[in-house]
């Protein structure tokens, strides 16, 4: 996929490709997790297809891959896989913000 001869890269084109793709993700979502010994960063490239990247604190990439399952992605992500099961609504940003700077006044006071 990817080799390096006297200080020049060469990319497989298909790791190229899928590299590429991950420059024109609409979404990612990123997360650092500590732990006794690390801390972990993970980013979650949001697109047709979930592509996870961890790293170690400080060092480069650890892993890259694809992952679907939501059960797995909530523990790369170390979040909670619980579902609500309610309607799903759509408020427009406008009220919504004033929603917020309500709520965020009344916290204040």
């Amino acid at each position: 996929m990817l080799t390096i001869d006297q200080n020049e890269e060469n990319v497989d084109e298909q790791f190229e490709r899928f590299l590429l793709k991950l420059t024109n993700t609409p979404r990612v979502i990123r997360c650092q997790i500590a732990t006794d010994s690390a801390m972990l960063t993970t980013s979650l490239f949001c697109n047709d297809d979930y592509t996870v990247q961890q790293s170690l604190y400080d060092n480069r990439i650890v892993k890259l891959f694809t992952e679907n399952n939501e059960k797995t992605l909530s523990k790369l992500m170390d979040l909670s896989d619980v579902k609500v099961d309610h309607e799903p609504f759509t408020i427009k940003e406008p009220p919504f913000e004033k929603v917020i700077d309500k709520l965020l006044a009344r916290k204040g006071a």
